[in-house]
């Protein structure tokens, strides 16, 4: 057996991994110019709206709220009183009917009394001075600083607002009350909700700001008439304590040492609703009693005692619906419901001020990791590690919210994450099919197209660059061919070569081979490269025997149309070679050149000397231990010292095409 020389190691295809980490900074970068309010994704916001939705949604009580009351505007209400609005008399005996005969303890109004009524407002504002009452009124910056009506105290002045370190959203018009009415009531607050781009309300101006002022929402304005009216002030972490970011204090009045109500705020004095959701579809979270039937005293006395009563309407004809994360279609005054029990409870869902830095920092990390280790991963190892970078943002998320009710920003490093896997998945994919082009293009007319598929799975190098390694090489010659085509016409001629070749490749495509190249009426094979193939000794002799049975065939097929037999040689021999992608820029081949390789030609010559369709090396011979070989004897070969022994492969007994002389009636030739 003949040893087979190391192979150089080969590199696997494709270019550095370096295009690919660039394409993950600059998915970085913009990650982080999103960051910085100089690039927006809308996508990107809509997924934070959704993951903030959820957390809504997971935090939401299932069970109303008994502590407070909807007094509902109906239809059954108009129906039964009239349009609105209604007359401030009949308010008044609402108002009436809820302080003294149902006892509720704060009453709201998700509504405003801009218009006089002088017959009867002195009769409603005598009503609302019975008990804790609380009028709405809003703000505008839409209508050229227009304003009416009466605007209560603030609850923050301009130096306070100032030093409190908030950035409120500012409004320079309104729309409030009659004086008489503003007077008469325990306190007012404005309405203002705040829809996303969404059109969904997730979040409600706790303060707001106007000329420089602090004033209270509706409901904490009623919050604050439940607690006796407290003192208002701002802390922070300023305060020397741990604060997720900026809140309200509510310290009671003559109380020094009872504990200050804390609600959390946004920087802009917003802050989202903690929603509850109703506990089955029919039901609502929070207790609704018709107007007209408080009008009409068909509503128990004192059933609503100790409640905390707010008035709104949830007829459709008054336009007051909005779209939330718990519901698509929710009344106005249920959302303020919603904020009110969420400061009742000290429930509390915030963004905190840190949140920047966190994103900035989770988009670092996420963005640098996965640019770092993604390139040159498999799919699976792909999609193993991104799903354990998303596993581990969802934890952190879990984590921080039922820490401290945060809602952290992972959108942003959770769409980086996404963003990237799918940009090197595709880059390693495109880069691929651009890899399988180039083999296609180069190889697509030497070997079966299966086989460059897997030079493609394989990573086989696309470069080609020339390499020494042991292999086979073919040369097969078509006999007295020149004196069969100067009997015929050249389109005769170009048709029977292409019926041999065609056939002749077949065989050779079959058993794995590569075609080097159609000299004339002869064609070069060789086995071992581009891809690897440990038995291509055995193949390539395979490879052989196939040819000379399709040339068998092919005579069978012209002897029917008294056409005359073609007969071919082959040369087959063994050994070291170079083989790669060598000519000029004008004109490049896939071929293989060496001594070995100009042996095999000298050996398909001899075959007209012995009178045999195949010969083939000692080194062939020695590298296919299962086929049966007969020895012709040793030969001097045209440029060597040394002779080569020669060999032929025996014919099975039932062959075909058993070779014409036998070994003993073979002379000795050289060539």
């Amino acid at each position: 057996m003949v040893e087979r020389p190391p192979l150089k190691p080969r590199r696997r295809a494709g270019p550095s991994p370096l295009t690919p980490r660039l394409l993950g900074l600059a998915l970085t970068a913009l990650a982080w110019l999103h960051i910085l309010g100089y690039w927006t994704l809308p996508g990107l916001d809509a997924l934070d709206r959704a993951l903030v939705d959820a957390h809504i949604r997971l935090a939401a009580p299932a069970e109303p709220d008994p502590r407070i009351v909807i007094v509902d505007i109906d239809e059954a209400s108009l129906a039964a009183v009239g349009r609105w609005p209604w007359s401030r008399a009949q308010l008044a005996a609402l108002v009436q009917e809820l302080f003294e005969r149902q006892r509720v303890s704060a009453l709201g109004f998700d509504m405003v009394f801009a218009e006089p009524q002088a017959q009867d407002d002195a009769v409603f504002a005598h009503a609302l001075k019975r008990g804790r009452s609380v009028l709405g009124y809003y703000f505008t910056s839409d209508r050229r600083a227009h304003r009416s009506g009466q605007l209560p105290e603030p609850v923050l002045d301009a130096a306070r607002l100032a030093a409190s370190g908030l950035s409120l959203l500012p409004w320079d018009g309104f729309g409030a009350n009659q004086p008489e009415l503003a007077q008469a009531a325990s306190a007012a607050g404005f309405f203002n909700a705040i829809a996303d781009p969404d059109g969904r309300v997730r979040r409600l101006p706790v303060l707001a700001e106007h000329k420089g002022q602090a004033y209270e929402s509706l409901a904490l304005a009623v919050f604050r008439q439940t607690l006796g009216q407290p003192a208002v002030r701002v802390g922070g972490e300023t305060d020397g304590q741990t604060a997720p970011n900026h809140f309200l204090l509510l310290e009671p009045p003559g109380s020094p040492g009872h504990r200050a109500r804390r609600i959390p705020l946004q920087r802009d004095g917003t802050a989202y609703v903690p929603f509850r959701i109703a506990a089955a579809p029919e039901s609502r979270p929070f207790a609704s009693v018709s107007a007209a039937a408080l009008l009409a005293s068909r509503v128990p006395a004192a059933q609503l005692s100790g409640k905390i009563a707010l008035v709104g309407s949830t007829a459709p004809g008054l336009m007051d619906m909005r779209a939330t994360p718990v519901g698509p279609v929710v009344p106005g005054v249920e959302i303020h419901a919603h904020m009110l029990s969420a400061f009742l409870d000290g429930r509390a869902l915030t963004r905190p001020d840190w949140a920047s830095g966190l994103e900035w920092l989770l988009v670092s990390t996420v963005g640098l990791l996965l640019t770092l280790l993604l390139p040159g991963q498999s799919l699976l190892g792909s999609v193993l590690l991104t799903t354990g970078v998303l596993g581990g943002l969802a934890a952190l998320d879990l984590a921080l919210f039922f820490q401290g009710h945060w809602l952290s920003p992972v959108a942003s490093a959770a769409t980086l994450a996404l963003a990237l896997f799918l940009a090197m998945v595709g880059h390693g994919y495109f880069r691929e099919r651009v890899a399988l082009q180039r083999l296609t293009r180069l190889f697509g007319t030497y070997v079966p197209k299966e086989r460059v598929a897997e030079m493609a799975r394989d990573g086989a190098r696309d470069d080609m660059v020339a390499e020494t390694r042991e292999m086979t090489v073919l040369f097969c010659d078509l006999r007295g061919f020149t004196s069969l085509a100067e009997t015929l016409p050249p389109e005769a001629v170009q048709a029977l070569l292409n019926r041999v070749f065609d056939r002749l490749t077949a065989a050779i495509q079959r058993h794995q081979g590569t075609v080097d190249k159609y000299i004339g009426d002869a064609v070069m094979a060789f086995w071992g490269a581009p891809l690897d193939d440990p038995h291509h000794a055995a193949h390539a002799v395979a490879a052989a025997r196939d040819m000379v049975d399709e040339i068998r065939q092919l005579n069978a097929e012209r002897a029917a149309h008294a056409e005359p037999p073609i007969a071919i040689g082959i040369g087959i021999n063994t050994g070291p070679m170079c083989v790669g992608d060598m000519g000029s820029p004008f004109r490049r081949s896939y071929t293989v050149i060496g001594d070995a390789v100009n042996i095999a030609a000298r050996l398909e010559a001899l075959t007209r000397s012995y009178g045999v369709d195949i010969i083939a090396s000692e080194s062939t011979r020695n590298q296919t231990p299962d086929i049966e070989w007969l020895f012709l004897g040793p030969a001097q070969l045209k440029g060597r010292q040394a002779s080569v022994k020669l060999y032929c492969p025996a014919p099975a007994p039932d062959s075909a095409h058993a070779n014409r002389r036998t070994p003993a009636a073979a002379a000795a030739g050289s060539a």
